[in-house]
């Protein structure tokens, strides 16, 4: 029954349609007022489930990735628990986790300095 996860997930964005007004759930948003390095990516990634990759990219730019990745991981998981695929090596568990964070706080550095957040409000 694993495998049902990620078409549940797909359903459930696809069903959801990203508002610009939305809650914000981000803590550090709502909290602090700041914008943190996964701002906008749950907005981008539903803007991408239905197709709009131009809004998803100004969401945010990474969220392409960030989805290929889930998509590339669920696809290992299954292939760990089937026996089929042997489990990472943690080496490159920790590599591809601390590229992922380089490349967020690069992109919020970036946005930041550049103003890129001053219209997704």
């Amino acid at each position: 029954m694993f495998w049902l996860a990620p078409l549940a997930l797909a359903g459930l964005f696809a069903a959801w349609e990203p508002g610009d007004d939305g809650v914000v759930i981000c803590p550090t948003r709502r909290w602090c007022g700041v914008w943190c390095p996964g701002c906008g990516m749950t907005r981008a990634v539903g803007h991408l489930v239905r197709g709009d990759w131009s809004r998803a990219l100004t969401y945010h730019p990474l969220a392409p990735f960030v989805l290929a990745q889930a998509v590339v991981g669920w696809f290992l998981f299954a292939g760990v628990r089937l026996g089929v695929l042997a489990t990472p090596k943690r080496a490159t568990i920790n590599a591809v986790l601390i590229l992922n964070l380089v490349a967020l706080v690069a992109v919020w550095v970036f946005r930041y300095f550049t103003g890129a957040f001053e219209g997704l409000s």
